[in-house]
């Protein structure tokens, strides 16, 4: 029972997967999952889901990290 995709997505390609939840195809990858249980965890809610699907966009693209506060880069190796 995904929303709707907004306007916000539009000019963005995107597809629906298994739950229709949007999914970026340029992305790194995605997953889609159901809601499996949720916890309150005092001021937070902590989800956990079940993976429906699963897959890989563009592996040549680097993925956006956010680590200690801001937003980092992965290391050439």
């Amino acid at each position: 029972r995904a929303p709707l995709v907004n306007a916000q997505f539009e000019g963005v390609p995107y597809f629906t997967a298994v739950t229709g939840a949007p999914m970026l195809p340029e992305s790194v990858a995605w997953y889609d999952c159901r809601v499996e249980t949720q916890i309150d965890g005092g001021d937070h809610t902590i989800i956990v889901g079940r993976v429906a699907a699963l897959g890989q966009g563009d592996a040549q693209r680097r993925p956006l990290l956010y680590y200690a506060g801001s937003y980092a880069r992965l290391r050439e190796s």
